[in-house]
Parts: C-alpha cells; sequence; structure tokens
C-alpha cells in the first residue's frame, strides 16, 4: 500500500484560471484508513520520503491531511512547519489554503512563528526552532542551518516529462512567482508557443500585474519578437487593472 504512495503518473493537463490551490487535488490526496493505510505509520512513512526529497509538495500535503484526519495532533505542527521550510518566502495561496485547512488545531505561538517566517528579519532561532512531528527543522539555535539549498534547473528537469508539466505542478501547489519565472525564460529562450504565452497571460491577468506584463512586452520588443494578437489585447485590456 505505502509503495503505492509515490508512483508517476502523466502530466496533468494546462492550468486554468483561477490560480489557487484545486480542491479536487485536495480530496485526490487524502489518504483514507478506509483505502487501508494504517494512520501512523503511512505518516512515518511520508516523513522519511520528505526528509529525503524535501521538495516533495505532494508529500507534504498529504502528511498534513493525514495528520489532520487521522486525528495525530501531536504530529500536524510539525507537518506544517516543514511545508512551509520547504516553500521558504513563495507558495503563498498553498500556505494560506494549509492555515483555513488546520488553523484551529494550531497553537497561536506556531501560528506565529509561520506568520513571521518570510520575514528578512526573522530569529534564527525561531527559524530553526523545533516541533514535535518535523522532519526539516533542526532545533539549533545557536547557528541558522540552512537544510533545503535552491536545486539547479537541471535537476528539476529530471523530474519533469516536459516544462509544462513542471508549470503544472507551481499553479497547482501555489507556486505562481516560480511558474511565471518558468514561463518567461521559456518564451525569452526560444521555446515559446501559444499555450505557454497564454499561461503567461493568465498570469499576470490573475495577479494583475500590470508592470509586469508591460515590462515583459518591452523585453519580447527588445530581442526582435513581434507581439501576438493575445498580446495587444492583454495590454489594452491591463488599463482596466
Amino acid at each position: 500500500m505505502l509503495g503505492k504512495l509515490f508512483s508517476e503518473g502523466t502530466a496533468a493537463p494546462s492550468a486554468q484560471l483561477p490560480l489557487s490551490f484545486k480542491m479536487s487535488a485536495e480530496r485526490s490526496l487524502r489518504l483514507s484508513t478506509a483505502a487501508g493505510f494504517v494512520a501512523l505509520p503511512t505518516w512515518r512513512h511520508l516523513s522519511h520520503h520528505i526528509r529525503r526529497y524535501p521538495r516533495d509538495l505532494r508529500a507534504h500535503v498529504q502528511r498534513i491531511l493525514l495528520a489532520q484526519d487521522a486525528a495525530l495532533p501531536d504530529y500536524l505542527e510539525g507537518s506544517v512547519l516543514d511545508l512551509f521550510l520547504a516553500l521558504g518566502s513563495s507558495g503563498a495561496l498553498l500556505k494560506a489554503h494549509v492555515m483555513r485547512l488546520c488553523g484551529d488545531a494550531i497553537s497561536a505561538d506556531t501560528r506565529q512563528l509561520l506568520q513571521d517566517m518570510p520575514d528578512n528579519n526573522f530569529n534564527d532561532a525561531h527559524r530553526t526552532a523545533w516541533i514535535k512531528g518535523s522532519v526539516l527543522a533542526t532545533g539549533d539555535s545557536r547557528q541558522l542551518h540552512k537544510l533545503l539549498v535552491p536545486s539547479q534547473r537541471t535537476e528539476v528537469e529530471h523530474r519533469y516529462e516536459s516544462l509544462q508539466a513542471e508549470i503544472q505542478d507551481c499553479l497547482e501547489y501555489g507556486q505562481i512567482e516560480r511558474a511565471q519565472a518558468l514561463l518567461e525564460q521559456a518564451l525569452t529562450g526560444g521555446q515559446a508557443t501559444p499555450e505557454l504565452e497564454q499561461e503567461l497571460l493568465a498570469i499576470y491577468q490573475h495577479t494583475r500585474n500590470k508592470v509586469g506584463l508591460e515590462q515583459f512586452a518591452l523585453a519580447l520588443n527588445a530581442q526582435g519578437t513581434e507581439l501576438s494578437a493575445a498580446w495587444i489585447s492583454a495590454l489594452q485590456a491591463s488599463a482596466d487593472w
């Protein structure tokens, strides 16, 4: 049963607005005890996987939902902390969704710790504070130890069948900034397609990022790329953003 948790599937279709965490995806990630999953051993299996692959957001969400559904309160806060450590300053939509789901079961002190984590002036002792259930925090308040080193682009490429599959994962888990950066790199790096162009325009529209839209249109012009009708339409519509 546990061996099926991380089986590879086919690439997901292109994401559509709204770019928020999808409830259907959340339901598919819940590991029901009725399906044969024993709560604590499954949670430990996911913890071991996350220790090895700390940026596997799917495993993080499965672990949090399992702790919530199976009434494992002693492990819920640590599971949420690990997700926040893995996301760093990105993934705002996923963080907000998890806090809406689990906020009532999380203590006020832990909520404050999680809210303060993206701040540049965040205390080193809090940044590395250990909470029961966490497998990524060191608990060492003497010095900040970076457990998560930003992965190289080549490492990510080996994990995805295509650029579009990676972008889909970013959108599904609230990493809109990462998805936007990947799309911009693709469009200026000779990988432009109408589908990728529409994805990027949808992000600009959803985030009302008029400045980003205009700046990237200028960058395309500067490298000799003629703006399509979709770009011109988006630029005109952005006057109302």
